[in-house]
């Protein structure tokens, strides 16, 4: 999943069914299931189904939406940047501004 600083990120081909209940669980309750599955060699296979809600759902596919979710929350990390950086920009015209007309008006 290429992601440049304009896009958001592809989502991953996952079903409907699937994508849905990761999203009902929610990011933590899917990092738990991971770590707490990790028993033996048979779980730690990308093909492992694991049992998360209703669904039994592959380890790939629950890293692939993970991993997504991480790209997804850096998207917005990176635009609340760029409006933070804005309303500086703004914030500091603001200023420059008063103190001219202060001066002006002396």
């Amino acid at each position: 999943m290429v992601m440049t600083w304009w896009r958001l990120p592809k989502r991953p081909d996952l079903l409907p069914e699937v994508l849905r209940e990761l999203e009902l669980h929610g990011v933590d309750a899917v990092r738990g299931v991971l770590a707490s599955s990790s028993y033996g060699a048979l779980a730690t296979s990308r093909d492992a189904p694991l049992r998360i809600g209703n669904a039994n759902i592959k380890r790939s596919e629950m890293q692939d939406w993970l991993k997504w979710k991480a790209e997804v929350d850096a998207c917005w990390v990176k635009v609340g940047v760029i409006a933070a950086l804005v309303a500086a920009v703004f914030a500091v015209l603001g200023v420059v501004v008063s103190l001219v007309l202060a001066l002006v008006q002396r």
